[in-house]
C-alpha cells in the first residue's frame, strides 16, 4: 500500500521545462510487421520483405538528421536484443519528467517487453540528474498494461494526464501513475470509426503542448466526455486544433512539439501535412517528415518514435 506522502509530486512552474529540447530514440534495426501487436492496432498493415528494415532505417535516420539540424539534441541507441520489430517506439516503455523522475511501463505484447534497454537507463543516470526510477513493469504479471506516452498524454502546464482506455491502457494504472507523478487523470473512451474498437493508444488522437493542442474529437463517442475534454484542453485560451475524423488514418494528431533553434516547433508525419496545414495556426513553426514505412507496417507515427528527455543534463 502506497502512503499518501508518495502520491504527490512537487511542481515549481517557474523552473519546470514544459517543452523538451532533447530526445531519446532507438534505431529500427529489425523492423517489421509484429503480429502480436496487430491484434488491437487497427493501423498496422501486414507486409514482408528484406527491404522493410532498410526503408524504415532510412526514414529514421532522415528524421534524426532533421531534428539535429533544427537544434534538438538526439541520443540514439540500438535495440537491446535482435528480433524486436517495434523497438523504434521507445516511448511505450520509458518516460522522463522535469522533476528528475524516470518511469518504466508494463507493455501488453510479450516480445515488446524485451525492448526495455538498461543501456538507456545507464545513460540517463550518468548524463542527467535522475532522482528516482519508478518501475511499473511488474504489473505485466497481472495483465495490467500502460504503454508510456502512447497511453498517457501529459499536460505539464495544467498538470493533467489524458488517457483513453484500451487493452493497453488500464484504468487503475492510469490513476496510480498519474497520482504518483503529480497529475490529475482525465480518463475517457474512444472508438475507431472503421472497427468500433477502442483506439489502441491515446496519442493517435491527441497531442498536448503548453500553448497548443491537436486532437480528433470525433473519436470520442460520448458527448459529455467530449465536452469535458474540450473545456480542459482549451483552458486559459490555449489554442485547440480540432481535426476531422479522416485525420486519424494519416496520424494527423500524432504530433510532437520540441524546442530547437526556432523555439517550439511542431513535428509531424509528411502524410499528415495536408490536413494539418489546413488547420494549424499560421504562426506555429512546423516540420514534416516522411515516415510511410514505419506508419504502415508498425502502426505508429512520429510521436511514437520519440521519448522526450525532460531531465537536466549534468
Amino acid at each position: 500500500m502506497l502512503s499518501e506522502a508518495f502520491l504527490t509530486s512537487p511542481y515549481d512552474e517557474k523552473n519546470t521545462r514544459r517543452v523538451a529540447s532533447s530526445v531519446v530514440m532507438v534505431r529500427p534495426l529489425d523492423f517489421g510487421f509484429n503480429p502480436s501487436t496487430a491484434v488491437d492496432n487497427d493501423f498496422q498493415k501486414p507486409a514482408q520483405g528484406q527491404s522493410l528494415a532498410s526503408l524504415a532505417l532510412d526514414e529514421f535516420e532522415n528524421f534524426v538528421g532533421q531534428l539535429r539540424q533544427e537544434g534538438v539534441r538526439v541520443d540514439v541507441f540500438d535495440p537491446p536484443a535482435p528480433d524486436l520489430p517495434d523497438a523504434v517506439f521507445p516511448n511505450n516503455w520509458l518516460s522522463t519528467h522535469p522533476d528528475g523522475r524516470v518511469a518504466l511501463y508494463p507493455m501488453m505484447a510479450e516480445n515488446r517487453r524485451l525492448e526495455r534497454n538498461p543501456l538507456i537507463l545507464d545513460f540517463l543516470k550518468g548524463a542527467c540528474e535522475v532522482s528516482e526510477v519508478l518501475d511499473f513493469s511488474g504489473f505485466e504479471t497481472h495483465r495490467q498494461f500502460l504503454e508510456g506516452t502512447g497511453s498517457l498524454v501529459f499536460d505539464i502546464r495544467f498538470r493533467r494526464v489524458y488517457a483513453a482506455i484500451s487493452s493497453r491502457t488500464h484504468k487503475t494504472l492510469v490513476v496510480l501513475v498519474s497520482r504518483l507523478l503529480g497529475y490529475e487523470p482525465v480518463i475517457f473512451e474512444t472508438r475507431h470509426p472503421g472497427t468500433g474498437r477502442p483506439l489502441y493508444h491515446t496519442n493517435v488522437m491527441l497531442s498536448v503542448a503548453p500553448e497548443c493542442v491537436v486532437w480528433i474529437p470525433d473519436t470520442v463517442p460520448d458527448p459529455g466526455s467530449r465536452s469535458e475534454l474540450e473545456a480542459f484542453l482549451g483552458a486559459e485560451g490555449r489554442k485547440v486544433v480540432a481535426l476531422p475524423l479522416s485525420a486519424l488514418d494519416c496520424f494527423g494528431a500524432n504530433v510532437l512539439i520540441l524546442k530547437g533553434n526556432e523555439g517550439p516547433t511542431l513535428w509531424a508525419s509528411q502524410g499528415a501535412q495536408p490536413v494539418l496545414e489546413a488547420h494549424l495556426p499560421p504562426d506555429l513553426p512546423r516540420r514534416f517528415v516522411p515516415l510511410s514505412t514505419l506508419e504502415q507496417v508498425g502502426g505508429g507515427s512520429l510521436r511514437c518514435m520519440v521519448c522526450e528527455n525532460f531531465l537536466t543534463f549534468r
